[in-house]
């Protein structure tokens, strides 16, 4: 896909994009399809641009690997839940009831195929959010790589170019992110199959490059999935609700230039009689913001934790003793808005 410079226009209507595929002699569909994506829906790559992996989703979805294998470039594999939804394609039913009071629970069925998947939204960071969806090998999922339960893990301040911290995240089943690795670009084992469990321990209790469903920022998203039933074109599952509380502590919002900082609370300290503060920061997906707590100490501010992940999503819980504290928020890389919570 590219885009033309002047625009062109006619009739009152301009356009600057446009795409060119060579579907050479087989008349294979697979880059049309991917680069069309672009085109009309704007859907971005979830490939690896710099090649350190195969990108998580790998050949589950049209816009990484799904569309230009030996026989998917034929019968490319469909859009991920997320970017059916998105383009209006899905009814997407919300299960957290943090979110919605009326949310469904118990035992719930999806069927592969049938413009509908399920999501379980962050209250703290709407952007944020599980999809959930039956996958399995007819119609359109023909070249899929396997047949079960998916779940992508959605975030849209990731990058593609960051195997750990991407936009679409694929769940895999097996806990060994392959795909992640470089290892391969999906296999027979990535998706939730017969007795399969999901939640803030399962696949496996990793807090750093694990298969669960914690939030990026290490928080319990309370979903937990148990009781799948055996791949088929619709699938069982049992959903269990257990609500987690958005924190409830002080909020502050705040702009960073490019290796800028700013001081929190509101470019001040603050007295501290001792204990635990707990401190989340969200920036940008396309910058890389850190976090640092200060006590003053000595006649001067030193710091004494810091988080400081190649993301804008950081965390820091500090034990605190009594003491005058203050919080830096700033920018390795890139601007933009930011959000800091702070519990104590």
């Amino acid at each position: 896909m590219a885009r033309l410079s002047p625009r062109f226009c006619a009739d009152g209507v301009c356009t600057d994009r446009y795409q060119i595929t060579d579907m050479r002699a087989s008349l294979s569909i697979g880059t049309f399809v991917h680069e069309s994506g672009h085109l009309i829906t704007n859907w971005p790559d979830l490939y690896d641009y710099d090649g350190s992996s195969h990108g998580s989703v790998a050949s589950y979805g049209v816009m990484g690997f799904g569309a230009i294998g030996t026989t998917n470039k034929f019968r490319p594999t469909p859009p991920v839940a997320h970017f059916r939804a998105i383009a209006g394609w899905d009814t997407v039913t919300e299960l957290n009831p943090a979110i919605d009071a009326n949310a469904p629970t118990g035992t719930l069925t999806h069927t592969s195929g049938s413009h509908t998947s399920y999501k379980w939204t962050n209250p703290s960071n709407r952007n944020e959010a599980f999809y959930i969806e039956a996958i399995h090998q007819s119609g359109q999922n023909t070249e899929q790589p396997s047949q079960g339960l998916a779940i992508w893990h959605v975030d849209t301040r990731g990058s593609n170019s960051n195997e750990w911290f991407p936009y679409i995240q694929m769940e895999h089943a097996d806990g060994n992110r392959d795909p992640e690795n470089n290892r391969n670009r999906g296999d027979g084992t990535d998706l939730f199959v017969a007795n399969g469990e999901f939640s803030n321990l399962y696949p496996n209790s990793l807090s750093s490059k694990g298969t669960n469903s914690l939030w990026w920022n290490g928080a319990d998203s309370g979903l937990a999935i148990s009781s799948i039933s055996a791949p088929a074109q619709t699938i069982s599952f049992n959903l269990e609700s257990n609500v987690v509380e958005p924190p409830k502590g002080d909020t502050y919002r705040g702009t960073l230039s490019d290796k800028g900082q700013q001081i929190q609370p509101n470019g001040s300290w603050f007295q501290y009689s001792g204990g635990t503060i707990k401190l989340d920061l969200t920036g940008p997906n396309n910058a890389d913001f850190d976090l640092k707590l200060e006590r003053w100490q000595g006649g001067r501010w030193t710091q004494v934790s810091i988080s400081e992940t190649p993301t804008s999503v950081e965390s820091i819980s500090y034990t605190a003793a009594s003491g005058y504290y203050r919080i830096v928020v700033y920018s390795y890389s890139g601007a933009g808005d930011y959000t800091l919570t702070v519990n104590k």
